[in-house]
């Protein structure tokens, strides 16, 4: 029997997006599945924890993907792995910058050409359009989708808001001020995310990937809330109107770049805190009078995988 090899290819800031793919391959490889590894890096890495300027200057970038020349990668024999996974976390609502440059570079293509993929996402609360965007570019490069898992950090969305931003910009997870909960993933998902590993393990040894057909349905692979991407999706149209005038304010590092940023900062502070809790719940309520357009609307986003919980006493009892 031919030993079979998947391809792992990651970006991962925090070490958060690298413990959950590692989680997943993990029993891959005690199944004697050959796994590759590619840790995407920037030339000129990014800063963690990021200064808070920084962090707010790469914004315009960020949401129209314009990534920064990347490390070269080196490609461990494309054409015999038989599934990739792609893992990376979200920024400002869009693929973080060196997925995005990695998604338009012509290794890309060298290595998911005809490839059956699975996206791993880490986010604080949004990744659709991040998500649709990858998705995009996979199709783009002629990779097929196979899969795709979703984790999000479990706390409320005014909660994460206020303990992501201290840990992205102090580097301090726990510890979080007035008795809030740690930042990001609970240690408990990151190790339930071993479920997925297993099914592969079985998918795999059955030579399913060459189907074509989702192989982690049935295991919470992800959720959405379709209230919450409805939000998520207006704001991505205000952010990329306003990375649009940032950039054409001034490049990253000028004053007039700095002041934008802060300006925009503010308005969208007042905007989370006042009104998206507001429309949140208005569309809850509309989306409450009409569940069979709620239903359609969330599972249409939480394909291929889906959000069935069937296979959950097999491969995580």
């Amino acid at each position: 029997m031919v030993q079979k090899r998947v391809l792992l290819l990651r970006y991962s800031q925090t070490g958060q997006t690298r413990a959950v793919s590692e989680r997943i391959v993990a029993p891959l490889r005690q199944a004697g599945i050959l796994v590759d590894c590619i840790d995407i890096a920037p030339r000129q890495p990014y800063p963690f924890p990021w200064p808070f300027l920084k962090f707010l200057e790469i914004f315009p970038e960020a949401v129209q993907g314009i990534g920064p020349i990347l490390d070269p990668i080196e490609s461990p024999g494309a054409a015999d792995h038989a599934l990739v996974i792609l893992a990376y976390p979200v920024w400002y609502l869009a693929p973080a910058l060196p997925i995005a440059s990695f998604l338009n570079s012509p290794q890309a293509h060298a290595l998911l050409f005809g490839k059956p993929v699975i996206t791993v996402v880490t986010a604080r609360n949004m990744w659709v359009t991040a998500q649709q965007s990858v998705a995009q570019k996979l199709s783009g490069l002629g990779a097929h989708l196979l899969d795709h898992i979703a984790l999000v950090d479990p706390a409320p969305p005014l909660v994460t808001f206020i303990t992501t931003l201290r840990w992205v910009l102090s580097g301090k997870r726990q510890q979080q001020p007035l008795g809030l909960p740690d930042a990001g993933l609970a240690a408990a998902q990151i190790a339930r995310c071993r479920r997925f590993g297993l099914a592969l393990v079985q998918a795999l040894a059955a030579d399913q990937e060459r189907c074509g057909a989702a192989l982690l349905r049935g295991l919470e692979a992800c959720h959405v809330d379709p209230a919450l991407a409805v939000s998520e999706r207006v704001g991505f149209r205000s952010f990329y109107l306003w990375s649009l005038l940032l950039r054409r304010i001034g490049p990253q590092g000028s004053s007039a770049r700095r002041l934008g940023v802060l300006v925009y900062l503010c308005i969208l502070i007042a905007l989370i805190c006042t009104l998206v809790p507001i429309t949140l719940v208005l569309r809850k309520l509309a989306f409450a009078l009409s569940p069979a357009r709620a239903r359609a609307r969330q599972a249409a986003l939480e394909l291929p995988s889906g959000n069935g919980s069937e296979r959950m006493p097999e491969f995580a009892p």
